[in-house]
């Protein structure tokens, strides 16, 4: 999600969508070998940490964004780039309904969607990219304002005290 932005850039907001993106759901439409994730850092690397985020909850989600001050929920779009990604993003417009947030599919060719994500004018997208195999890296890298847009702070998050400990 794109952090500099309504309403991502409320942390409820981000905090309700821990508790509506149904991990388990989403692992299930790949290989079967891969496990949800709730840290940046691999489990792999000495600098993981087993933090533990929201299950799968609606009613959770819900009562976050009433918090937000969206009780009926709100209209956003979900970026694709490749056909291959449009089955999670379908299932991820079905699972988000359902705290009503309602979810248009925006899919992009290759190079106009990295423009745009460089320009931040997304709100949310779907894509895979490589983190770095050494956690500071992997850190800075997507949460640095540094790095914002396609070269690794794709949600333009700013958190100066974390950036800090980073």
């Amino acid at each position: 999600v794109n952090a500099s932005k309504a309403p991502f850039d409320n942390p409820k907001v981000r905090e309700a969508l821990q508790y509506i993106i149904d991990r388990e759901s989403i692992i299930s439409l790949g290989n079967g070998i891969d496990k949800p994730a709730n840290t940046m850092i691999s489990e792999a690397l000495p600098a993981h940490s087993d933090v533990q985020i929201g299950q799968f909850d609606p009613e959770q989600a819900k009562a976050l964004l009433a918090e937000a001050g969206y009780p009926g929920g709100f209209e956003t779009t979900l970026w694709i780039y490749a056909e291959s990604w449009k089955t999670i993003a379908e299932m991820m417009q079905a699972i988000m309904a359902q705290a009503g947030i309602t979810v248009t599919i925006e899919q992009y060719e290759i190079g106009a969607f990295f423009d745009l994500l460089d320009k931040g004018e997304h709100m949310m997208l779907l894509g895979s990219q490589t983190a770095s195999p050494y956690a500071i890296g992997s850190l800075n890298m997507y949460y640095s304002s540094d790095f914002f847009g396609s070269s690794g702070n794709f949600g333009f998050y700013v958190n100066e005290a974390a950036a800090e400990l980073i």
